[in-house]
């Protein structure tokens, strides 16, 4: 959907919901719109104190009209002139005003909204299904590739000083280098910032943590008066309930494996394993005995194989079987 669109759209909602027209689902659409992003919110903010300083704007020309109109009577009143000629003076000069106040009413209608639309600065967001994995390239060329279920807000064009989306969900990131104007994601509690690198983030709103993965380059990572810079092989994790931002080495070989299906298991214990492929292919895989994984280990390779096959080669290995139901498979032992 064009950004022209999506603001007009939102700017009907404002409108309404301030004249207090709106239906409950328009409302519902209004407040989940504006709490996407602090951009958002600050548009509505900006929105509804245009909205009042226009009507507040429009009071006031009015009463300078009613002002006028007294100011126009009490001069007529002192002129000598027949009762015919002052009564059709007033009328003709009450039309003059009302006309006057219609086409400031049209005018200043007008400037506000049209101020409004073209000051505000146009957004694309992009919004995967379940189990959707989509590419897109932003304007100034950095890739990003969503996993399922996640947004991404950005706008048609960056700003002059700095490239800034925000996100929530999963992403991988491949920035574009650009030491003039720093790429800055911002999420519900934390900012990325960095030059150019590439780099994994995962901020799924129902998750504890927040991970930031990079892969190459530098990033800083912020949250609150915390920070973090990043480099090739390491991790900050934010967890959500504590605020604690730290710093580690990333233990993850598989941290894009959503994205790339390339899977490796070095020493891996089984439990883990299957963990990894529920994430990598968005499955629950559950097991009729905890036992029958106790003590088993793996080492493999996997590069883009179906999640049938993986499961197959498991089981053969390890004297198991599986069921699949939908999306979701049944590990068992042998009898």
């Amino acid at each position: 959907m064009e950004n022209s669109t999506v603001n007009e759209h939102i700017w009907n909602l404002i409108a309404k919901c301030y004249s207090g027209e709106c239906n409950p689902e328009e409302k519902d659409e209004l407040n989940s719109w504006r709490e996407i992003s602090d951009e958002n919110r600050k548009l509505f903010s900006d929105a509804t104190s245009l909205l009042k300083d226009t009507a507040d704007a429009l009071t006031v020309s009015l009463l300078d009209k009613d002002a006028a109109l007294q100011n126009i009577s009490k001069g007529i009143d002192t002129v000598e002139t027949s009762n015919m000629f002052k009564a059709r003076k007033v009328k003709r000069m009450n039309m003059m005003l009302r006309v006057a106040a219609s086409v400031i009413l049209i005018v200043s209608v007008g400037i506000a909204y049209f101020s409004w639309r073209n000051n505000a600065t146009k957004y694309n967001t992009t919004t995967t299904a379940v189990n959707e994995i989509r590419q897109l390239t932003l304007p100034d060329g950095t890739t990003v590739v969503l996993n399922s279920k996640s947004t991404i807000k950005y706008p048609k064009e960056f700003a002059k000083n700095e490239r800034k989306v925000t996100m929530n969900g999963e992403a991988f990131f491949d920035v574009i280098p650009d030491k003039k104007h720093p790429f800055i994601i911002t999420l519900d509690n934390m900012k990325i910032k960095v030059l150019g690198t590439s780099f994994n983030v995962n901020a799924y709103r129902n998750s504890s943590e927040i991970s930031v993965i990079v892969e190459s380059g530098l990033v800083k990572v912020s949250s609150g008066s915390n920070s973090v810079t990043v480099s090739k092989g390491e991790s900050a994790i934010l967890d959500r309930n504590s605020g604690t931002l730290q710093k580690r080495k990333n233990s993850d070989l598989n941290f894009k494996a959503w994205k790339t299906k390339k899977i490796r298991f070095v020493n891996t214990s089984l439990n883990d394993a299957l963990s990894t492929l529920e994430k990598v292919y968005r499955v629950d895989i559950e097991t009729d005995n905890n036992s029958i994984l106790a003590n088993k280990r793996i080492d493999a390779d996997f590069d883009k194989q179906s999640l049938d096959f993986i499961l197959n080669t498991i089981c053969e290995t390890y004297h198991l079987n599986y069921t699949k139901n939908g999306d979701k498979y049944m590990i068992t032992g042998k009898k």
